[in-house]
């Protein structure tokens, strides 16, 4: 890969590699090399770090959506775009003022195509507020649609940085391939604020193409990584899809494929929840026999689970938090909420649905109120959370940030270690570069992420996951999985999001709940522990009850005494393993 600069260019720091950087308008070439990692269009730009083509713009040209960065890359399949600004916008709403736009000539000739500044042709334009893309033949235009072309672009919200992926393949109206050179010029501009990448006194950006194959991972399988992994399904069925029969049996199909522990359906407004109840006995058989434990809400929202459901709180507005009793080994029930909030540009009403579950989760972590969870219960949030335009609403899900204080208090971090929640944002199944879960042909919007699964990772661990698209699987996996081609598009017009979560359980530490009578140790109130009095070499462990070693030794001395007091309140697990027998108990930290 490369960028020329048509005008003139010099080459500087020859040493270094994967670098082309542009200050004040003057522009450094670095040595050229082959893509290295493959580049995921998921809103996270980390993996962009092995890319050749940065051009940077002088900073403070323009009196807002100052340009500041265009990137370009390639693998085998995509032309990938990634651009900076100094202000933050929303891509395809009018949540901020903008007319951002890219305009590609990909016949490397600036006589055809639509002239763009004097200097480019352009083939093919994207205009993002208006949600067009124009392409340009032999003087006629036509009009385009994001899905239509199979041009994908990240973040779905708001931010002052995107990425998108053009295929190499895509072609025109005559038939032609939009890329039928391996030298390309881009330009990135707004006319609401005058600004544009390439400025024009700097000259062409041309980009070379590599053709180098780029390998990247795949999840083989939808298998479990472990048998007592939690799996949760989540999965927007689009209308009562479980009322219409083609689509009742591509859900199943998917459900079977999955075979998950947890279900969560949303726009399930029509289904009835025993009827639910008696599809997955039937999909899904469990070893109960009293089959699936199924619970509505007063709105579209049914959670399923393989083991009892506890207790609900459905007064959550558009949210449905269920408390699922987990099997004694794990130490813990587990809270799940199912969420589907508000869509589209009705930020306000999303934001106001946000702050709730977010008190909603305070409140279950502190003593009174609604629902009081014992310390480190694991908790997650699943669904539609339709997180479109404003990025402040995933921040607040992360980060337990509440905008509506007077109705809705103070808020504070989520998790029990008083950090972020964690985001899963796992890749399609087989078709890695995307993290897309909604798509629809017939939309202006591009391919967005609506769908999530954020979890408290102070307590659990999210393992294996993945998004099912079957129509970027492969032949020999959909086979697999009794799967076809069109299964998801029949279904739905959202994908299946399924996480496989560990969270610490006795088997994991290597403690049996028959060891927990022999009350061996004891702690103080001073945070001491006290160990008893050993007449022989023993190895002894102390667990948080979130599995994670705080501490072991080899052996001790009569009437050992040790501080905790480094440690935070909570459970811990003391395990003690002599020469005869192995015993472990429970221990309260003050």
């Amino acid at each position: 890969m490369r960028l020329i600069n048509k005008c003139w260019y010099r080459f500087a720091y020859g040493c270094l590699r994967n670098v082309m950087v542009l200050f004040a308008g003057y522009l450094f070439c670095g040595l050229i090399n082959a893509q290295e990692e493959f580049i995921s269009i998921d809103g996270q730009f980390d993996d962009w770090i092995f890319s050749e083509g940065l051009y940077a713009d002088p900073e403070g040209d323009a009196v807002q959506n100052d340009l500041l960065e265009l990137h370009l890359a390639n693998d085998q399949d995509y032309f990938f775009i990634r651009f900076k600004l100094a202000e933050e916008v929303d891509l395809t709403s009018a949540l901020f003022p903008h007319d951002l736009s890219i305009h590609i000539d990909g016949d490397g000739n600036a006589n055809t195509g639509l002239l763009i500044e004097s200097f480019l042709g352009a083939e093919l334009s994207i205009y993002f507020a208006s949600r067009f893309i124009y392409t340009y033949v032999n003087g006629s235009t036509s009009f385009h649609s994001f899905a239509e072309l199979n041009i994908h672009l990240a973040p779905t919200v708001s931010s002052n940085e995107f990425e998108l992926a053009i295929p190499r393949a895509l072609l025109l109206d005559n038939g032609a391939n939009l890329f039928s050179s391996s030298n390309v010029s881009v330009a990135l501009l707004d006319e609401i604020f005058p600004d544009i990448i390439p400025d024009q006194n700097t000259g062409q950006i041309i980009y070379s193409f590599t053709e180098d194959v780029v390998e990247f991972p795949v999840v083989t399988n939808f298998d479990k990584a472990e048998e007592e992994v939690i799996r949760v399904f989540a999965y927007n069925i689009l209308f009562n899809g479980l009322n219409d029969e083609p689509r009742r049996a591509a859900i199943r199909k998917l459900l079977v494929a999955c075979q998950p522990d947890i279900v969560c359906f949303s726009e399930a407004a029509n289904v009835d929840e025993n009827d639910a109840q008696q599809m997955l006995d039937f999909w899904l058989p469990t070893e109960n026999p009293l089959g699936w434990y199924v619970e509505k809400d007063d709105y579209d929202l049914i959670t399923a689970s393989r083991w009892p459901i506890a207790q609900i709180y459905p007064q959550v507005e558009r949210s449905f938090p269920t408390l699922i009793d987990l099997p004694q080994e794990y130490g813990n029930d587990l809270l799940i909420t199912n969420s589907h909030l508000k869509c589209c540009d009705d930020n306000e009403t999303r934001q106001e649905q946000i702050d709730e579950y977010l008190a909603f989760i305070l409140d279950a972590k502190s003593t009174g109120g609604t629902i009081d969870l014992p310390e480190n219960t694991p908790f997650i949030l699943v669904g539609d959370l339709n997180l479109v335009t404003d990025a402040q609403h995933l921040q607040s899900l992360l980060d337990g940030h509440i905008v509506n204080t007077a109705t809705y208090g103070q808020g504070a971090p989520l998790d029990w270690d008083n950090t972020l929640l964690e985001d899963q944002a796992p890749n399609q199944i087989d078709n890695p570069r995307f993290n897309y879960t909604w798509e629809d042909e017939g939309s202006s919007f591009p391919t967005g992420r609506l769908d999530f699964q954020i979890y408290s990772d102070a307590v659990m661990t999210a393992e294996k996951a993945f998004i099912v698209n079957t129509n970027k699987m492969n032949a020999q996996l959909l086979q697999n999985y009794n799967l076809d081609a069109t299964t998801c598009a029949t279904a739905s017009d959202h994908f299946p999001v399924i996480v496989d979560y560990s969270i610490p359980t006795f088997q994991n530490t290597g403690i049996s709940e028959s060891m927990l009578n022999d009350q061996l140790a004891f702690i103080t109130e001073n945070k001491e522990l006290v160990l008893p009095v050993m007449d022989h070499r023993v190895h002894w462990q102390l667990y948080h009850l979130n599995g994670r070693l705080l501490r072991e030794e080899l052996h001790w001395s009569s009437n050992e005494v040790i501080s905790l007091k480094e440690y935070p309140t909570g459970v811990l697990l003391l395990r003690i393993k002599t020469p005869k027998a192995v015993h472990t108990q429970k221990l309260c930290l003050p």
